[in-house]
């Protein structure tokens, strides 16, 4: 089996034409609709479409999977005597590109998980389907603000990752 990375919006895409969800009484899905409130002990939610009008749903489960600012777990910390504790990590990440070959094929090695370890860092490759590769350089903040400048980037990739140069770019 092919492994391959995929950008949220082609993830959402594909999963709204997946006849495997819509196969499933079980599983309702509303792209595009943002929680308004959630009555958790009622397992009631109400959500606001992309049209404006309000949706409410009943839930036997509810996974709060949306992201750092997540209105699910907004919403639980309304209730009374909520545990939650959140902690920052002192790293960041910064999204590259790694474009396929001229002749438009994958620039590494397809069916693998790229690495490039350094210590507190490390920039990691997934393929895409339209042969590209996102990479993602993960690295203390405090790094990533003493690179100021294009000029400062380059030096530190030509320090760090010189191997990637050739497959990002200048």
């Amino acid at each position: 089996m092919k492994r391959r990375s995929v950008d949220e919006t082609s993830f959402d895409e594909l999963v709204a034409t997946d006849t495997a969800c819509e196969a499933n009484p079980n599983v309702k899905i509303h792209f595009r609709h943002k929680l308004q409130t959630a009555d958790l002990d009622k397992a009631h939610l109400t959500f606001r479409g992309p049209d404006g009008q309000e949706l409410r749903v009943q839930h036997r489960a509810l996974f709060g999977c949306d992201g750092a600012y997540s209105a699910v777990r907004r919403q639980m910390l309304r209730r009374p005597r909520f545990n939650y504790s959140q902690t920052y990590i002192p790293h960041g990440y910064l999204e590259l590109c790694i474009p396929p070959t001229k002749d438009g094929q994958f620039a590494m090695e397809v069916n693998y998980l790229h690495i490039w370890p350094r210590g507190e860092f490390m920039l990691i490759a997934l393929p895409n389907q339209d042969r590209t590769y996102t990479a993602t350089l993960f690295m203390p903040f405090d790094i990533f603000e003493s690179l100021s400048s294009a000029e400062e980037v380059l030096a530190f990739f030509r320090v760090h990752f010189p191997d990637t140069i050739p497959l990002i770019g200048e």
